[in-house]
């Protein structure tokens, strides 16, 4: 009897190990998607008060850390590419078991789709929960096909095999710092196209609602009420065609119905200031400037007719002003990369954190004038001579300046921090970090950004 006992114990001891081996290579084998979306583990419990969702359209659109360093606002974005309703109504359902939210904002581009989601879309959003009796219920409600439910149960089924392919990011269970202090918002690589506005759709044009998508959305109505949450509906403004305007507007009369407000911004793109020329990362998603202009109008909604707790004196949210502080560093650094011309890359050039390297080579008076011109606008007062022709400059701070000018070529050096500066009317600027070393050369101004808390050049421009 008693070694039947041990047999027993020692079985369920091996299955708890095995278990729980499972449990641990499922989260290292797990394909890592939308890192942003992610860091939504990294949250405690019950301190978001305002929730985004709805596909990529949402993620492109909002910056939660604006609307904190505005409003003290607590926000997070939840939005996954190509989330459908469905997925959207189970994704509310599962994050309300965690959050209390005062408001939850969702994008209505999903209103147009035919489908509940492919394999690769549900993945994206269900993988980064737990398995619990309510993912569940959202596992049997989106995937129709009950053989295709197991890899959505023990998504190792699906992963097992990739163990091959492993980096030293799949093993590193917390978010990186960037995707943390962007919460949710999808900041995408630096790019800047130009695009046309596109034709508007008068408000009265209207376009069926599928009987799937109607469902969904009455659904995430009543999970709303029921909760005692407000809702808000939105759709985002980029460079579409008719029949997803004719979606766009139709919402209106399912919001109306229902007492739940809706911003159609099709018809509010003045009222936004968004240029399509400047404010676009593709035809589809707004970028950084378009993300501001959006995220500063929804707040200004927010603010003006809904009550939402401010946390900007509550001890237990000192961290988000921390992360704003490293977020709006990397927001500055960012905008460097995407600067469409030469005012706006001297306007994010942050002298406390940024050394900056000049050569310059005059073809004339008014060319050098326009150079010292745009290192005044970026807070670097230098004064060239009138019969200055060449400068060279290597400057770490307003005030720390090395500098050289004249009618010769001309060259400085420095090495601060183990980096080694050059700068030189015939050889260009440089900066050498360890064995790599980058350069411009040219004619005009030549700047190059180093920034001394990423160690890394972030930006350089060639100015006329």
């Amino acid at each position: 009897m008693k070694k039947r006992v041990i047999k027993i114990v020692s079985f369920l001891i091996f299955m708890c190990i095995l278990a729980f081996s499972i449990f641990i290579a499922s989260d290292v084998l797990l394909l890592k998607h939308e890192p942003p979306f992610r860091a939504k583990n990294d949250l405690r419990d019950n301190c978001i008060d305002i929730m985004f969702f709805g596909s990529s359209h949402s993620f492109c659109s909002i910056l939660p850390m604006q609307l904190w360093n505005d409003y003290g606002y607590s926000s997070f974005v939840y939005s996954t590419s190509s989330q459908s309703l469905p997925n959207s109504y189970n994704m509310i359902n599962l994050e309300m078991k965690r959050q209390s939210p005062q408001i939850i904002v969702l994008e209505m581009h999903s209103a147009g789709t035919e489908a509940v989601g492919g394999n690769q879309e549900l993945h994206r959003s269900l993988d980064a929960y737990p398995l619990s009796f309510i993912k569940i219920n959202a596992i049997n409600d989106l995937v129709e096909n009950e053989h295709n439910r197991t890899e959505y149960y023990a998504p190792f089924y699906l992963y097992h095999s990739r163990w091959d392919t492993l980096t030293t990011d799949d093993f590193i269970f917390s978010t990186s710092k960037v995707n943390a202090f962007s919460r949710g918002a999808y900041i995408s690589r630096p790019r800047h196209t130009a695009f046309e506005a596109p034709q508007i759709v008068d408000e009265s044009q209207l376009c069926d609602i599928n009987d799937m998508n109607k469902e969904y959305l009455n659904k995430i109505i009543r999970l709303c009420k029921e909760n005692e949450c407000q809702l808000i509906l939105y759709t985002a403004p980029y460079c579409a065609g008719i029949t997803t305007q004719t979606i766009a507007n139709s919402i209106s009369k399912i919001a109306a119905e229902n007492n739940v407000a809706y911003y159609n911004f099709f018809h509010l793109i003045d009222d936004i200031g968004l240029d399509f020329g400047r404010d676009m990362w593709d035809q589809g998603h707004l970028n950084i400037y378009g993300m501001e202009k959006m995220t500063a109008y929804i707040g200004r909604q927010i603010n003006q007719h809904y009550y939402v707790d401010s946390h900007k004196d509550d001890e237990e949210y000192a961290f988000w002003d921390e992360d704003y502080l490293e977020y709006s560093k990397w927001i500055r650094t960012y905008k460097l990369a995407i600067a469409a011309d030469d005012n706006d890359f001297m306007q994010y050039i942050d002298s406390d954190n940024h050394i900056i390297l000049l050569s310059g080579s005059f073809a004339d008076a008014a060319q050098r004038d326009r150079a010292e011109a745009l290192l005044s606008q970026a807070g670097y007062l230098i004064d060239f001579n009138d019969n200055d022709i060449y400068c060279a400059a290597i400057i770490k701070g307003k005030h720390d300046i090395n500098i050289a000018s004249g009618k010769q070529p001309i060259s400085v050096s420095e090495m601060i921090d183990d980096v080694f500066f050059k700068a030189g009317t015939d050889d260009g600027i440089g900066v050498i970090v360890g064995s790599r070393e980058q350069q411009l050369s040219g004619s005009g101004l030549n700047i190059i950004v180093y920034d001394t808390i990423t160690e890394s050049v972030v930006g350089s421009r060639n100015i006329q």
